[in-house]
């Protein structure tokens, strides 16, 4: 498997394009614990790359599951490298009253923290089911909206959920 990544890392290196890595749950620990180990990400900034990682924060019951994989990404990333999707589609964002913004983890790792995205509650029925759908499907909100698989108000509220996030992060500092 490090092979693979050692691949990886010098494909981000050779070629000038834009990379986005989305490693899911079960690979992130040993993907990121290779990152750390081998200094990729002073390797990459050396070469001239910026290096963004985007952690989410969702509420409900995975609140502390990813509070806890924010704080073990925060110790290890570098000042001003992680992006922060705040996602409330599993519920609020907050604990014993606290939002993200004014809880302990964030607070002693504030340094670490570029900027954040907010991801709002939406209707589970509606927008939540076609983002499940889009999901499902493998698509990108592009791909989705063009699709013949949803319906004219589905894309909407695609649409509509794609131009929000763009918004947010065209107003980023990496933008």
């Amino acid at each position: 498997m490090r092979s693979r990544y050692d691949l990886l890392t010098e494909r981000f290196l050779k070629d000038d394009s834009v990379f986005v890595v989305d490693s899911g749950a079960t690979v992130f620990l040993p993907f990121w614990t290779y990152i750390v180990e081998s200094d990729v990400i002073a390797v990459l900034r050396e070469a001239g790359r910026r290096v963004y990682i985007h952690i989410p924060i969702s509420g409900g019951e995975m609140l502390n599951d990813t509070l806890l994989g924010f704080r073990t990404l925060a110790e290890t990333a570098a000042e001003n490298s992680l992006v922060v999707w705040i996602n409330e589609y599993f519920g609020s964002v907050a604990s014993d009253g606290k939002t993200f913004d004014q809880m302990q983890v964030y607070l002693d790792n504030r340094e670490k923290v570029l900027t954040s995205v907010g991801i709002p509650r939406r209707s589970p029925d509606t927008y939540g089911e076609n983002i499940r759908q889009m999901r499902e499907r493998k698509l990108a909100f592009g791909e989705a909206i063009g699709s013949s698989n949803f319906f004219v108000v589905e894309k909407s509220r695609l649409y509509r959920v794609r131009s929000e996030l763009f918004r947010q992060l065209e107003q980023t500092p990496f933008a």
